[in-house]
């Protein structure tokens, strides 16, 4: 096995990855390819969905003073993570779906030989041109098995957990052979896609995420806070990108006696990309409440 270590500035991302040694795995892109709408979302949710619990984790530790100017300047590392659950590993869709020829070929053939209606001398005919049929539409269908967190492709037809399965059914196909036009049904079968978990991330139990960060104020209690990580090839995922900013506003700066407490209302929006299969948009906004405790450095600052 050879690993790949997803990392994004000195380690702050790191995610392991595996890829077969011995048989080329399909990439997260080439599978994607595969499969579309509902089907897709389901089988990278958990990476998706762990970065959207991650996005608003961070941001806020205290409420920005009530001044009209004033200099604070804050620049550290926010270190994210959503842990995984069993119920991550598997998803169980419908979605459009297109054969390759291959498979095309294998339902086409199961589907004209069970037809007693068709000649024996006529079958290789119909199988061919329902195959062609089969390879140039869309079906919709029910896709499931393993997500991106899941069993990991083995490459093994006698593992039956290990791949991302599509049952097909259809009301029939319509071919044309020699001039004869049939409606065949194609059979409810099941297809097995050659492709499953990404090998690797099964050794990690979580969905991390860390950022440099950076807030700066106060300007009329004003204070602003922003997080970028440059585009990294990440290889067999893609292109990783990230960019967050945020807004506190402290209401205090406006009246004429100052509040007991810090008082601040929010606003945060941020982006991660792994171009060109996952784009994950967060935005968070509320009221933020911190008061502090104690002189300089030594000071506490709950919220």
């Amino acid at each position: 096995m050879k690993k790949v270590l997803l990392f994004v500035v000195s380690g702050l991302f790191l995610l392991a990855l595996a890829a077969n040694a011995q048989t080329a795995a399909p990439t997260l892109t080439e599978t994607l390819q595969k499969i579309s709408g509902n089907a897709a979302s389901g089988f990278v949710a958990p990476i998706t969905n762990g970065f959207g619990a991650d996005f608003n984790g961070g941001w806020f530790h205290k409420a920005p003073s009530s001044k009209m100017f004033g200099f604070d300047l804050e620049f550290g590392l926010v270190v994210m993570g959503t842990p995984w659950k069993d119920a991550d590993k598997t998803f169980d869709a419908s979605g459009s779906f297109r054969f390759d020829q291959t498979q095309a070929t294998s339902i086409a053939t199961t589907a004209v030989n069970q037809d007693a209606s068709i000649p024996s001398a006529q079958k290789s005919a119909f199988i061919t041109s329902m195959a062609q049929a089969i390879a140039n539409q869309d079906f919709i269908v029910r896709i499931y098995g393993p997500t991106v967190t899941g069993n990991a492709f083995k490459n093994n037809t006698t593992t039956p957990n290990d791949q991302v399965k599509v049952d097909v059914s259809s009301s029939g196909v319509s071919v044309t052979s020699n001039g004869v036009n049939r409606v065949i049904p194609i059979p409810t079968q099941t297809t097995a896609l050659g492709i499953g978990g990404v090998d690797g991330i099964q050794s990690v139990s979580m969905m991390p995420l860390a950022s440099p960060q950076v807030s700066i104020g106060t300007l009329f209690g004003t204070q602003a806070t922003f997080r970028y990580m440059p585009k990294y090839d990440l290889k067999d995922v893609g292109k990783f990108s990230y960019f967050g900013f945020g807004i506190q506003h402290n209401p205090g700066i406006w009246f004429p006696n100052p509040l007991p407490i810090d008082v601040c209302v929010s606003f945060f929006t941020q982006t991660m990309k792994f171009e060109p299969i996952i784009e994950a948009k967060g935005t968070g906004f509320g009221i933020n409440v911190s008061k502090r405790f104690g002189p300089g450095a030594l000071n506490i600052t709950p919220y």
